[in-house]
């Protein structure tokens, strides 16, 4: 068999096996996630409204535009490493989907 169909399959089962993994493993525990993000969301506006806590929204804004061109200044680099990587992130999907699914 051709080396590189070899490579193409290990890493293709590789990253089912992963996928399914996650993806059973965050069904379990997307609720418990997502019970505690609410909480915090709650507190974080408690918080706010009695003014026990400010935001400078223009700050955050200007943090993450210079984050966004920060990101945007690598993305050739990081195109490159995803289409490298294309057989493993289909089986992850794959993978995730069938852990998702699963009971």
């Amino acid at each position: 068999m051709n080396e590189a169909l070899i490579f193409l399959l290990k890493t293709l089962v590789l990253g089912a096996v992963t996928g399914f993994v996650v993806g059973y493993l965050f069904k379990k525990l997307s609720k418990a996630v997502a019970i505690i993000a609410a909480i915090f969301v709650v507190a974080i506006f408690v918080l706010g409204h009695n003014e026990l806590l400010n935001i400078d929204w223009l700050s955050v804004k200007e943090t993450g535009n210079e984050l966004y061109l920060q990101i945007f200044k690598k993305y050739e680099a990081r195109l490159i490493l995803f289409f490298r990587n294309i057989p493993f992130i289909l089986g992850f999907i794959i993978g995730a989907i069938l852990g998702l699914k699963i009971k």
